[in-house]
């Protein structure tokens, strides 16, 4: 099978359908602060920040980044000090 990769504009464009209302964040200033856990030693810029409302949105989220095999890191205080909780660059998004 020849199948083309999706790109990753048209993944954040599909993400943003799934997540109305300012949900999906992209600009390189929000992603910042999602992209290094405490220590300050594990960097990786996301894909995108999901950052759904209701559990109805986390469901059509996750169905999509499974259906698309975006790969999802979920994220809390980021206080950790072994990077298991920063993205990949660009492959990942982070919830």
């Amino acid at each position: 099978m020849n199948a083309v990769p999706p790109t990753s504009a048209s993944l954040i464009a599909a993400l943003a359908g799934v997540l109305p209302n300012g949900g999906l964040l992209t600009a390189d200033e929000d992603l910042a602060r999602y992209s290094r856990d405490w220590s300050g030693d594990h960097f990786g810029r996301p894909l995108a920040v999901a950052r759904p409302a209701s559990v109805e949105e986390m469901s059509a989220l996750m169905r999509h980044c499974h259906a698309e095999r975006i790969p999802v890191v979920p994220q809390g205080g980021l206080t950790g000090l072994v990077g298991a909780a920063v993205a990949a660059d660009g492959g990942e998004i982070v919830i």
